[in-house]
């Protein structure tokens, strides 16, 4: 991606741009959002709504519960764990751009929190009145920002006060552009079916570095390894990814990669890496 495409990625917002792409409908969400960029006006509280988890993560797992992590008006991390019908009322910061994340886990099932991908929302771009309205893209982007914050506080102080890098913080990516650029943009056509399929960590950490390239945007590399398991359906950690099935006794064919991916069914789950994988039934 050519430098001026990378400069509006980091521009800050316009009213104008949150309109166009962002609007959510209501008119009070608009003078909402125009509060928020004129002044500090005063703390708001929103309550998270989550999305519908994936039909085979429900049909294999059930319903999961929650754990929540945020930003609060005064800058500090939160977390809080919850179930889908007793989300709580969060506070964020009316002077910023910040993430919501909403990680989703069966604690009867040994599932912990962070296992599997989560849901997410920018904030204030993603609230309708006083929603936040959580989402599995969502998820992809409030990580995103996570490793971009991560990435640029991981250099050294004399690269921090750098006007070039004092611009890549965060917050003043524009987070409505890259969400478009996701879904009908020119990058690899498996990330756009399965963005968890890219190496987001490498990407955030080039991106502090040297600016945005959309061509960095690729699958992790991977080979092919075949399982012997008959049982199935298997499903992975990503709610973009279609559920595993063995072929006619042919075992399950998986992608494996340096990092170690999970894979769940009725009877168990087994996880793979390159070369390497082990079954653990249920107990």
């Amino acid at each position: 991606m050519k430098n001026s495409t990378f400069k509006r990625l980091f521009q800050p917002f316009t009213i104008g741009a949150y309109r166009k792409r962002f609007a959510p409908g209501p008119l009070v969400c608009l003078l909402s959002f125009m509060l928020f960029t004129a002044c500090g006006f005063e703390e708001h509280t929103y309550t998270p709504d989550f999305p519908v988890l994936p039909d085979h993560w429900q049909e294999i797992l059930g319903t999961p519960a929650w754990r929540l992590e945020w930003i609060d008006s005064g800058g500090a991390y939160k977390q809080v764990r919850c179930s889908t019908d007793n989300a709580p009322e969060i506070e964020l910061p009316d002077s910023t751009a910040v993430p919501v994340l909403a990680f989703p886990y069966w604690p009867d099932r040994g599932i912990g929190p962070g296992v599997m991908r989560p849901a997410g929302a920018i904030f204030p771009f993603d609230t309708d009145g006083s929603s936040v309205a959580l989402s599995w893209r969502g998820g992809i982007e409030a990580t995103i920002y996570r490793e971009l914050t991560r990435s640029f506080t991981s250099l050294d102080s004399e690269e921090e006060s750098n006007q070039s890098y004092s611009k890549r913080r965060s917050q003043n990516f524009d987070w409505p552009r890259f969400r478009e650029l996701l879904l009908e943009g020119d990058i690899d056509g498996e990330v756009q079916q399965d963005p968890w399929l890219a190496d987001w960590p490498s990407i955030c950490l080039k991106t502090v570095q040297s600016g945005f390239d959309k061509r960095r945007i690729k699958p992790r590399a991977a080979g092919e390894l075949t399982i012997p398991l008959d049982t199935g359906p298997w499903i992975g950690t990503s709610p973009f990814a279609q559920p595993l099935v063995p072929e006619n006794g042919a075992g399950l064919s998986v992608k494996a990669g340096d990092t170690v991916d999970t894979y769940f069914s009725a009877g168990g789950l087994f996880k793979v890496a390159r070369g390497i994988w082990i079954f653990e039934a249920w107990e």
